[in-house]
């Protein structure tokens, strides 16, 4: 038996992708907890973007060893929350 979910996506004939943007600033661990939900989604034409917003305690090394393929921006510096989300778009 599937889930309604299942059952509408398997009824759509075209799937419109979706991003996921993620904005991180120095909380790799919180992250990376995020992350790893995010592979529960069922929807089959998904990307996830994650944004560093100009991290200095290796966050971004961890997520490219741990997340391959994974597109990442990287700001230079912490643009705060509202600009940092911005660069994603």
């Amino acid at each position: 038996m599937t889930s309604t979910s299942e059952t509408c996506i398997e009824d759509n004939v075209s799937h419109s992708k979706v991003t996921t943007t993620i904005l991180n600033w120095n909380d790799k661990e919180d992250t990376i907890k995020c992350l790893e939900s995010l592979k529960h989604i069922i929807y089959p034409n998904y990307e996830i973007l994650l944004v560093d917003n100009g991290s200095t305690d290796e966050s971004v090394e961890c997520f490219k060893n741990g997340h391959p393929g994974m597109e990442i921006i990287e700001n230079g510096e912490n643009l705060g929350f509202a600009e940092g989300n911005n660069v994603g778009m």
